[in-house]
């Protein structure tokens, strides 16, 4: 357990270092964090033409909270890349734990998702006229950063199915993504679906740790908060799961050919 901590530990620090060389603090701010301010600011604004406050704070809630899923699940191109950089064999051909190394690969993008995420919904509220409470805020950070970590394990799936065809790696991404986008009540409630995206939705990240990021906001009971937050956790154990076996099949392809080439 030890040397697995120690491995994925390595691995942040290599992803954290590896998010220098991509961005300076001044170019995240003037570029990424920009963009995705104005991309809630954008879905926030539809509640304005609808003249619906309620519609607003339920957007821009959404999609400001979404962001975390957004970039753990970059993973899945950092995971492609390993055969674009010619890295995958090296790895593969250790006598240690290539899966172990291959759900280390990206948690650096869960903590800069949580980062965007959380500065989202402290800025971009105030700007549209909506109070939220700081001490509630300060609540939702660790529901955020499990969201994220959900998220991050559902990408880790998605990077196992990239990892034998990289050429899809970004129709991946993004069907993974929109899916999320479209299910798990970022813009629409659960309930507006009919049963079976409905039923998608209760295994995807980010539906019920939402759902309890609203709860907080809006002061639900806390019995609630933590039932939606333990699914949240158990969503992501799955996907975690999944994850693992997914990277496991593909160490064997590759040691049993003796070629990761599909």
């Amino acid at each position: 357990m030890n040397s697995h901590l120690r491995v994925m530990g390595q691995s942040l620090v290599l992803g954290l270092a590896e998010f220098r060389t991509l961005y300076s603090v001044k170019s995240w701010l003037s570029s990424w964090l920009l963009r995705m301010l104005a991309q809630v600011a954008f879905f926030a604004s539809i509640g304005l033409l609808v003249r619906s406050h309620e519609s607003v704070t339920y957007l821009l809630v959404g999609n400001a909270v979404v962001l975390v899923c957004l970039e753990s699940t970059v993973v899945v191109l950092f995971m492609a890349g390993e055969r674009y950089q010619g890295t995958l064999s090296a790895l593969l051909a250790t006598p240690g734990q290539p899966v172990v190394a291959f759900l280390g690969r990206g948690l650096s993008w869960v903590v800069t998702g949580l980062v965007t995420s959380v500065v989202t919904l402290s800025l971009l509220p105030p700007v549209f006229g909506i109070a939220l409470s700081i001490p509630r805020l300060l609540v939702c950070v660790p529901i955020i950063a499990v969201i994220g970590l959900s998220s991050y394990a559902y990408g880790s799936f998605l990077g196992g199915l990239t990892l034998r065809f990289p050429p899809l790696d970004w129709l991946v991404l993004n069907v993974g993504y929109l899916l999320v986008m479209a299910f798990a009540g970022v813009n629409v409630p659960v309930s507006y679906w009919p049963l079976v995206p409905r039923a998608l939705a209760q295994i995807l990240p980010v539906t019920h740790g939402l759902h309890a990021v609203r709860g907080v906001l809006d002061a639900a009971p806390v019995g609630s908060v933590l039932a939606d937050l333990g699914l949240e956790i158990v969503v992501g154990l799955g996907w975690l799961t999944a994850a693992a076996v997914s990277y496991r099949l593909v160490v064997n392809h590759a040691r049993r050919r003796g070629s990761y080439a599909t």
